[in-house]
């Protein structure tokens, strides 16, 4: 079985180590990073635990929603803001 504590800054996700075991009080699996000691709790149990603030999921409109200055920063050639451009052909 795999760790059911969620983490992530960016996306979401479940922690997916492998399992220590059980949590005592909601009883879902747990890594050994998310068991508060020898109590047999896990640590969004006992409080010790902030989920994180990204979305669960995230739509396909908003992975590919860039601001004006994302783009420009795309469309510009290598090295454009550095001013170290060179002749790839010499």
């Amino acid at each position: 079985m795999r760790c059911h504590v969620r983490i992530g800054q960016l996306v979401s996700h479940p922690c997916a180590r492998t399992t220590h075991r059980r949590c005592r009080q909601c009883g879902n699996p747990t890594c050994e990073r998310h068991q508060a000691g020898k109590g047999g709790d896990c640590v969004v149990c006992t409080g010790d635990h902030v989920p994180p603030s990204a979305p669960a999921s995230v739509t396909l409109e908003e992975m590919l929603s860039f601001t004006d200055a994302e783009v420009a920063a795309f469309d510009a050639p290598a090295g454009a803001r550095t001013g170290k451009l060179r002749d790839m052909d010499s």
